[in-house]
């Protein structure tokens, strides 16, 4: 009977330092799952006390010009295609110089002929201007050799004048660029008869480019009265993840008939590692001050930012200078896009949490994500 009862307790003495042991072992385990949890953030800033507002535009070029020949004439060649770029002063397309060359040559015989008959004149009039003063020859022969002279100096002068407007037309058979660009369209094909002025190509300047947007009455009068806002954005639908800070260029102050809307137009360079040509689609970004359309003051949080308690009253986590997390209650405004207009709760500056927020603890200590990741 004592041998039993010294066997039973050591079996209880052995469970009894099982537990013991396995319930060290747990509080090992639970320690090595303590991680640091990696969270994405937004910084409060003083542009956040602005509204984004988003508007679909169309791409024109900064500078664009449909040139023609300055004279009528045969297209010879067309020395350019659509697309291709061109350089200031390079030539587009020429026309047949044959009629040209023609009537300058025959201007040059008349000019020739004129001269002579100018260089005689004056002789004549210089003798009689001497045979008069002896009264060899009467005064009417003296006038009359003075006409004829002024007569040959003014057919001189005219064909002068002559002469120079048909070089200047053989200069005009070659068309040339007026500026670097690109050839946007042709509008004729070789040997056509083109008259003066008629648009041979379009040339679109593609080195800058204008985006053009129709925006509300309202937004005319904030880009009026609104001098220091942050520059707009642009982003093409060619580059839907790019955006590209651009400037306000110029907008209408006459409304459209049918829409009632104002064009604004916005510049930027041509983003490299890209072409963007006129007709292609984009948005511009613009901001503007939030209480412009009574939405409190502007504040904007992502939507995946903002939790409830289990009163349904919303909140954030705001990271602290130690990277603990601290739950902030925030007045929620109207929620624009993907975002909430916030009415008070954060200041200037502050680190809030926009992922993962349902998955966080008061006090929690987390890892602010750097770069693309974390932006």
């Amino acid at each position: 009977m004592e041998r039993l009862n010294v066997k039973s307790l050591v079996f209880v003495i052995a469970g009894l330092l099982l537990l013991v042991l396995q319930g060290c072992n747990s509080d090992k385990a639970v320690e090595e799952t303590v991680v640091v949890k990696p969270v994405k953030v937004i910084t409060v800033n003083s542009d956040a006390g602005y509204v984004e507002r988003v508007f679909p535009g169309t791409v024109v070029a900064g500078e664009k010009a449909e040139i023609g020949f300055r004279v009528a004439g045969q297209l010879k060649e067309l020395l350019v295609k659509a697309g291709e770029r061109v350089e200031r002063g390079q030539t587009i397309a020429t026309l047949d110089t044959s009629d040209f060359q023609t009537q300058l040559r025959g201007l040059d015989s008349q000019l020739e002929g004129a001269r002579a008959s100018l260089v005689e004149a004056e002789l004549n009039f210089k003798r009689n201007s001497v045979l008069l003063k002896d009264d060899i020859v009467s005064k009417a022969t003296y006038d009359s050799a003075h006409s004829s002279f002024e007569n040959a100096r003014a057919q001189v002068k005219q064909l002068e004048q002559q002469r120079e407007q048909a070089r200047l037309n053989l200069e005009y058979t070659e068309l040339r660029a007026p500026f670097d660009g690109v050839v946007a369209q042709t509008y004729v094909k070789n040997f056509e008869n083109v008259q003066a002025q008629q648009r041979i190509v379009r040339l679109d300047d593609v080195e800058h480019l204008d985006v053009e947007v129709e925006v509300p009455e309202l937004i005319i009068a904030l880009l009026k009265s609104k001098k220091d806002a942050p520059k707009p954005s642009v982003r093409f639908a060619a580059m839907p993840d790019s955006l590209y800070e651009a400037t306000l260029k110029e907008f209408e102050t006459t409304a459209n008939a049918a829409t009632r809307t104002y064009t604004v137009t916005v510049t930027l360079p041509q983003p490299e590692g890209v072409n963007i040509y006129s007709g292609m689609t984009a948005e511009v970004i613009g901001y503007l001050p939030g209480d412009s359309a009574n939405q409190g003051d502007g504040v904007r949080i992502p939507v995946s930012a903002v939790a409830v308690d289990e009163a349904q009253n919303p909140f954030v986590w705001v990271v602290q200078k130690d990277n603990t997390v601290k739950r902030t209650s925030v007045v929620l405004g109207a929620m624009q896009q993907d975002d909430y207009l916030l009415k008070s709760g954060l200041d200037f500056g502050a680190q809030v949490v926009t992922a993962g927020v349902h998955y966080l603890q008061e006090g929690q200590t987390v890892r602010v994500l750097q770069g693309e990741i974390g932006e």
